[in-house]
């Protein structure tokens, strides 16, 4: 609209009923007004949510290590319980039989059940072997929370970034829209003024 008026103030053969230029020109200081104050309430509310992320973060890093400390206790009170290493024994002797001769409590395995049983027998061996070896679970278990840390660190980092780049995008287009508008609505308003007091 701005521009039209400027064309339009090059046709000097005919002048418009209402002048809209000043209430543009407002509008305009309005809008740069709003864009500049959008900037901290916006770097406000993401460094909130920054906080927010982080905690999350935190807290299922601790989660998991705590877990992760459990199946530690529920290891090492397997290695020192000779009844317990008996069981499962027993279960992973059951798993081969199943896995042997294709049946499992009377009924043909299907290939879905075979799989789980093949990741069951799995996870029952590395138990044994670990419940054989008290020192490979103190081993696995700082390997365990190692890769936890730098996991949780990895995750805190990304989060960080993205709140950098997405603060440094959003305040740099709200700040050169402020800008933008402000130029528009002060040179604007100028020049009306130094028109005004030409004609006076």
């Amino acid at each position: 609209m701005i521009v039209a008026y400027w064309i339009d103030s090059n046709n000097t053969a005919r002048k418009a009923a209402f002048d809209l230029r000043l209430p543009l020109f407002i509008v305009c200081f309005v809008l740069g007004i709003v864009f500049l104050l959008i900037v901290p309430l916006y770097l406000n509310n993401l460094r909130t949510a920054s906080t927010a992320v982080q905690e999350r973060i935190e807290q299922g890093a601790t989660q998991a290590e705590n877990q992760l400390q459990g199946q530690y206790d529920q290891l090492a009170g397997l290695s020192q319980n000779p009844q317990q290493l008996q069981q499962l024994d027993q279960q992973l002797l059951q798993v081969d039989r199943a896995l042997e001769t294709g049946e499992f409590q009377g009924r043909p395995l299907s290939p879905q059940q075979r799989t789980q049983l093949q990741e069951a027998k799995t996870r029952l061996q590395t138990l044994r072997q670990l419940a054989q070896n008290p020192q490979a679970i103190d081993t696995r278990l700082q390997e365990l929370q190692t890769q936890l840390r730098s996991q949780k660190l990895e995750r805190e980092q990304q989060a960080r970034t993205e709140v950098l780049r997405q603060g440094l995008r959003i305040g740099l287009s709200s700040l050169l829209l402020a800008i933008a508008y402000l130029s528009i609505g002060w040179f604007g308003t100028r020049s009306l003024g130094k028109k005004a007091s030409r004609a006076a």
